[in-house]
């Protein structure tokens, strides 16, 4: 369509996060202060579907740096707005990845960690950011890990799992390390089992109506059996 949408960072008296938005393919722009807190608030980024909006970004209005989550349902018109983070820890530089009503947002994340090295952390929700699942410790690493990114498919042969790539600097290996994550998405096995079932179940069953109604003759083995009854 024509919409257009646009986040960044605004050194105010409280550094915030300001939306743009333009349903007009750029011809005009209406903008918003999108965090408007006492806080300080970085790291912005956006994803979008048809008429939904996501924005992420860290803030430190709760004192420690949480990350926040804004969403729209009626093409930036409105938004509302929750802590999805929401612990001790500082949680920094989010990233977003959505696919219809289901959003992605990892961070990493110093939470619970003795030494107070950093994991990255994975959230996520499937009905439009309504509600999240509880964060989840993907890297459980006790160095640092850092700068996630996220992307999600929604291709013909992962369209039931949603496939979700996530991937970070670990300090441990020194390089990049790579993980397709189920962890907070437990019914991906069950439902590619589910699917093999159903393949099978479908197979099974054209092989039984072929033993029960055999396939009629093709046109060339037709003709082969007419001409050996005409030579008789």
């Amino acid at each position: 369509g024509n919409n257009t949408y646009v986040v960044w960072e605004e050194f105010t008296e409280d550094d915030d996060i300001f939306f743009a938005m333009s349903t007009n393919g750029g011809q005009s722009i209406s903008t918003k202060n999108l965090s408007n807190n006492t806080g300080d608030s970085h790291e912005a980024q956006i994803s979008s579907e048809g008429n939904n909006v996501y924005v992420v970004w860290q803030d430190d209005t709760p004192r420690n740096d949480d990350i926040f989550f804004a969403m729209s349902t009626n093409g930036g018109q409105t938004f509302s707005t929750k802590n999805i983070s929401n612990n001790a820890g500082n949680s920094w530089f989010p990233q977003i990845s959505s696919i219809e009503n289901n959003v992605y947002v990892v961070w990493q994340d110093d939470t619970d960690t003795p030494s107070g090295s950093f994991n990255i952390f994975f959230t996520f929700s499937h009905d439009g950011g309504e509600t999240f699942s509880e964060p989840e410790n993907l890297s459980e690493s006790t160095g640092d890990s850092l700068f996630p990114q996220i992307s999600s498919n929604s291709q013909t042969q992962q369209q039931s799992t949603n496939e979700i790539i996530t991937t970070a600097g670990n300090n441990n290996q020194d390089n990049i390390s790579s993980d397709i994550t189920t962890k907070g998405i437990t019914s991906i096995n069950s439902i590619i089992e589910q699917e093999e079932k159903e393949k099978l179940a479908e197979e099974q069953k054209i092989q039984q109506s072929n033993v029960m109604f055999p396939p009629s003759l093709s046109r060339i083995q037709e003709e082969q059996v007419t001409n050996v009854l005409l030579l008789q």
